[in-house]
């Protein structure tokens, strides 16, 4: 072999190994991602139970960074966004959860945005509520 065969061969391991690293860490940011997704929306259903125990209502802060959708449902995140914004289209509700780090758990975004949007339309109907 020679010396430049040698030293590429050292530096595909170097990289290999330095892969291997991320990959593993962004296995585990993922799943601590998950955990603080889930503990939102935990968080949140806590807050939604005590407001309507005492007959108050969750005004949404100006500066809201998007974190109350985290941890949601798709549809529940679709409502909450079509709630908010009555004028809001797919485009948008895509726009705002891809923007705050919706998990979208493997789905394309337009397809699943579009999937939800639909059964929001149909619980709309269904009930006569605006959402």
């Amino acid at each position: 072999m020679t010396e430049l065969h040698e030293l590429l061969q050292k530096r595909i391991e170097e990289l290999t190994e330095k892969h291997k690293k991320i990959l593993s860490e962004r296995e585990r940011l993922e799943a601590e991602a998950k955990q603080l997704q889930a503990d939102i929306a935990t968080l949140h259903e806590a807050l939604n139970a005590e407001a309507r125990r005492t007959g108050h209502t969750i005004s949404k802060p100006a500066s809201s960074n998007g974190s109350r959708l985290l941890g949601h449902r798709l549809v529940d995140a679709i409502r909450i966004l079509r709630q908010e914004d009555p004028k809001i289209t797919k485009r948008g509700v895509k726009h705002k959860l891809r923007e705050v780090g919706f998990d979208f758990k493997g789905k394309r975004p337009g397809s699943a945005v579009h999937m939800g949007w639909t059964i929001t339309e149909r619980w709309k109907h269904k009930s006569g509520d605006p959402l």
